[in-house]
């Protein structure tokens, strides 16, 4: 036996517990990342920037970091855990 790991869970009761609390911080931290994207500047050249034709700054790479970050990654997270919730199996 392992010392100080937790022991694992093979309650189904248990299991969406942990499921629902993670799923509570996502959307927290979901939550957190589009405010903070809404609440950016859109700096000047902003479109040239995205096309390559003008060097980024530091608030356009932080803009584009954050809309991906929530598109590609937190919320296809939240889709899949609420999907492995509601579905039960």
């Amino acid at each position: 036996m392992t010392t100080g790991a937790p022991p694992p869970l093979s309650d189904d009761g248990q299991v969406r517990g942990e499921l629902h609390e993670i799923v509570r911080e996502v959307e927290s931290l979901a939550g957190r990342v589009r405010a903070l994207h809404g609440r950016l500047a859109i700096p000047p050249g902003d479109d040239l920037m995205l096309v390559g034709e003008a060097e980024p700054v530091f608030l356009h790479v932080a803009r584009v970091v954050l809309e991906c970050v929530s598109g590609d990654y937190l919320e296809p997270l939240l889709r899949d855990l609420r999907r492995v919730l509601e579905d039960g199996h």
